[in-house]
């Protein structure tokens, strides 16, 4: 199980280590009789590599399940922070024309990515984890949906007709049966568009960097559960 706790920006952090300290939530654990332990992830961003260490409580019980505090920015399991990944989805959603592979090569850019990492297809699979998380508790509005969809579908075809760099899946192959269909990604990043708006991705980058901070808790308090 993940906690999720408020915290500093990841760059902030001293010499490339970041302690995720949550001082109520461990001695809450700690009074309950749970052991504490740590574990340490590692990060990438802006040229650097992060460690990141968190807090882990086991009670020792047998097939008793470890409750790990995580930061705000931290996806297990992902090497980059959560709010690299919510760029790119808002990048990309809010643009019809752009291209998977585009919205990848802005978000390197942006966050000090080299070539190999980020990549297109990094982004289109945190853009169907990140719609099925909020589709899980949110409803999209039918009419909405509908009207959207039919709005990117149409702008997606025109670009895909004319780009045949962009196949969602990874091939620069000139061939149409390498293209996947155009819905299998429109409807992804309408709905996605409906929740992030594009907005964010015209501020600064730091001002982004704590909106979706702000986000990502927000969702957390909300729905006790991860945004992505």
């Amino acid at each position: 199980m993940y906690i999720l706790t408020q915290s500093e920006q990841l760059e902030k952090s001293k010499n490339e280590i970041y302690l995720v300290e949550a001082p109520e939530i461990e001695k809450e654990y700690l009074t309950a009789g749970y052991k504490r332990y740590e574990r340490t992830y590692k990060m990438t961003c802006h040229h650097k590599d992060y460690s990141v260490v968190c807090t882990v409580f086991r009670d020792n019980k047998k097939g008793s399940e470890p409750v790990v505090i995580i930061p705000e920015f931290h996806i297990p399991g992902r090497p980059y922070p959560v709010y690299i990944y919510l760029f790119a989805i808002d990048l990309y959603s809010s643009n019809p024309d752009m291209s998977q592979r585009k919205a990848a090569k802005t978000t390197r850019e942006c966050f000090g990515l080299n070539e190999n990492e980020f990549v297109h297809t990094t982004l289109g699979r945190a853009l169907k984890a990140f719609v099925g998380n909020i589709n899980e508790v949110l409803k999209p509005p039918d009419s909405c949906l509908e009207e959207k969809t039919e709005e990117v579908r149409k702008k997606d075809t025109d670009h895909n007709n004319h780009d045949t760099t962009f196949d969602g899946q990874g091939s620069n192959r000139n061939n149409a049966s390498t293209f996947p269909k155009v819905s299998s990604t429109t409807e992804l990043r309408t709905r996605a568009a409906q929740v992030l708006g594009g907005k964010l991705i015209r501020t600064k980058v730091k001002q982004a960097i704590m909106t979706y901070h702000e986000l990502v808790w927000e969702w957390f308090k909300k729905y006790k559960r991860l945004l992505l």
